[in-house]
């Protein structure tokens, strides 16, 4: 069965390294070109949350699934006031896709809502 460990994990790593998550991790945490909100941008509002104010992984997975992402992160110390914070907020904020994330499966591969897995 399907969680967010994978992804929440994978968010971390890229933050902690300066490079994008895997697919999955983006489009979970709505970094995927939503509302033409620049995924560069996003990142960086995630990048400085996760560094700088020392967002843990417990705070990113309860914030993803209570719908709660946005303000987590764009309230965050080193990310609020930004330019980066200006350009998602006015475009609305951060999407959480978690709900509607395709999910790929661990075992097999095949991504969830586009093939038949019954692994997830």
């Amino acid at each position: 069965m399907y969680n967010s460990t994978m992804s929440t994990k994978s968010l971390i790593e890229a933050c902690q390294v300066g490079q994008f998550p895997s697919f999955q991790a983006m489009s979970e945490f709505g970094i995927n070109n939503t509302q033409g909100i620049d995924p560069v941008q996003l990142f960086k509002c995630y990048q400085l949350a996760i560094n700088n104010d020392n967002l843990t992984y417990r705070d990113l997975t309860v914030g993803l699934k209570k719908n709660t992402i946005s303000p987590l992160i764009l309230s965050s110390p080193s990310v609020f006031g930004t330019e980066y914070e200006k350009h998602v907020s006015s475009r609305g904020g951060i999407q959480n896709g978690y709900i509607n994330a395709r999910h790929e499966c661990d075992i097999c591969a095949k991504v969830s809502k586009d093939e038949e897995c019954y692994h997830t």
